[in-house]
């Protein structure tokens, strides 16, 4: 444990409010500020702040405090089953590099951005590979879903790198490598 950690809990056991936030998160601070009724009409009795990395003061009962990770994320998702326009069925295998690049929208705009945007990505390879005659490129595949997913991922204050394809194969082709390895095991 580091001097900085240590100090943080330190403070947070002497005087809760003072939370630390790491170098690789920001900290989104929302005060729900009491205002009379006048001003209602014209303020909304919320203040919504980027605090950034470092020390963020939480008052008690009046803040809330997130703490969302801004590093590139690198995930592999579920395979996905597609067909292109003349029939023929691929499992996908694709890989979403990405990171949060507006976290007051990440929070505040979509109740859970980063399935949000994992869905979006699916749908985008599943669209792409609707409109595909015959055998799938998997670099092209990889760049097009790519180009799809960018402005996806900005509605939901999300930056994708990219999307890669991992593996492009036919389902039966799967289960016949799958029963090669478990052979080979044996």
């Amino acid at each position: 444990m580091g001097f900085l950690e240590w100090l943080g809990e330190f403070l947070h056991e002497i005087f809760p409010p003072w939370e630390i936030c790491p170098k690789t998160h920001r900290a989104v601070r929302q005060r729900n500020v009491p205002l009379p009724a006048i001003l209602k009409s014209r303020w909304t009795g919320v203040l919504i702040r980027d605090c950034g990395p470092g020390w963020a003061l939480r008052i008690p009962f009046i803040d809330e405090l997130w703490q969302l990770p801004v590093t590139y994320e690198s995930d592999d998702l579920e395979n996905v089953e597609v067909e292109t326009a003349d029939g023929i069925v691929y499992d996908v295998s694709p890989v979403l590099t990405w990171r949060v690049s507006n976290v007051i929208k990440a929070t505040f705009d979509v109740s859970n951005y980063e399935n949000s945007l994992k869905n979006d990505v699916r749908a985008a390879v599943v669209a792409w590979a609707n409109r595909q005659d015959g055998r799938l490129n998997v670099g092209k595949m990889s760049e097009e879903c790519t180009k799809l997913a960018k402005p996806l991922g900005s509605e939901w204050g999300c930056r994708v790198q990219k999307v890669t394809i991992n593996s492009c194969a036919r389902p039966w082709q799967t289960y016949e490598l799958q029963h090669r390895v478990a052979d080979k095991d044996e």
